[in-house]
């Protein structure tokens, strides 16, 4: 009956994301749309330190109490019915095979383009790279240093709340990181924080690679947010943002199967190594790609 529920829970959340992308997408252009996907996006990375926290608050007075939180969402759910507009345009129901149809044949075609290829393979770099964390720093914190619960909590609330503070601030990073610079400034700052969690000789210092990929990650997710948010027809712009989530997802579950498999035959320091190595190459990737976007832009 619970892994029912949860199941209910999963066809819940996983629209609200690309819901909310959609509107601030329809509301909002250019600045301020960046600015507004900044704010969700820190607003995300906010709650991966807040929810935690206030959910083992709970469970430690009653296993129920945290259950109860959930309750908010039927509050927001009548605050939304009443207060946000619709963003989108009105249903057309007449000739409806023939329309999903036509739609499902456009958004094939929109997935062929290289803009949504480029920035749905970002989205799973980036989770990949936030789940090679997620998942195996805990493990590499109790192995090496004997760090269990609280200090594992707080270990990844550094990254999380540093992310956040950049996320925020993503006008600001775009002014001083133009165009793709950002993605390639981020990736390759998450290559440099994850490869270097094994070097550390003590367990305070790991503090350095979790800022860093703090830092990385907030300059990416808004940026990456705003770049799916445009890429697409607009008339696709809600479908394209659910098939983004769908690959955000995917490399949420790649990163644990994947990289548990280079721990088995080579070791835990090996996974934090090969995650680097793969975000450096992509760093490296969208190096290029802006180099020769610049020679263009140069040349004409």
């Amino acid at each position: 009956m619970l892994l029912f529920f949860r199941f209910l829970q999963g066809l819940g959340i996983a629209g609200l994301i690309p819901v909310a992308m959609t509107v601030i997408s329809d509301w909002y252009e250019g600045r301020r749309r960046l600015q507004a996907m900044g704010l969700l996006s820190g607003t995300i990375s906010l709650a991966a330190v807040v929810v935690p926290f206030t959910g083992g608050f709970l469970a430690g007075l009653d296993w129920r109490y945290p259950f109860l939180v959930y309750g908010v969402s039927l509050l927001l759910a009548l605050l939304f019915a009443i207060f946000i507009p619709e963003s989108g345009t009105e249903k057309q129901w007449k000739h409806l095979a023939g329309a999903v149809k036509k739609h499902f044949y456009g958004l094939a075609g929109a997935i062929k383009t290289i803009e949504v290829r480029k920035v749905f393979c970002q989205c799973l770099m980036l989770y990949f790279m936030l789940y090679a964390i997620v998942t195996f720093l805990p493990i590499h914190l109790a192995q090496k240093y004997q760090v269990f619960g609280l200090g594992t909590g707080i270990a990844l609330s550094v990254q999380a709340i540093t992310g956040a503070i950049f996320s925020t601030r993503s006008v600001l990073v775009n002014r001083l990181l133009p165009g793709r610079s950002k993605v390639m400034a981020g990736f390759l700052l998450l290559a440099i924080a994850v490869a270097l969690i094994p070097v550390w000789p003590g367990k305070y210092l790991l503090g350095f690679s979790l800022v860093i990929f703090g830092i990385g990650f907030g300059i990416l997710q808004p940026a990456v947010y705003n770049e799916a948010a445009s890429a697409g027809p607009e008339e696709l712009r809600g479908s394209v943002l659910c098939l983004f989530n769908t690959v955000k997802f995917i490399g949420m579950t790649l990163a644990p199967v994947l990289l548990r498999l280079i721990q088995r035959s080579l070791g835990l320091e090996y996974v934090f190594y090969v995650a680097g190595i793969l975000a450096a190459i992509w760093a490296i990737k969208c190096m290029c790609a802006f180099t020769r976007t610049s020679r263009r832009f140069s040349q004409h």
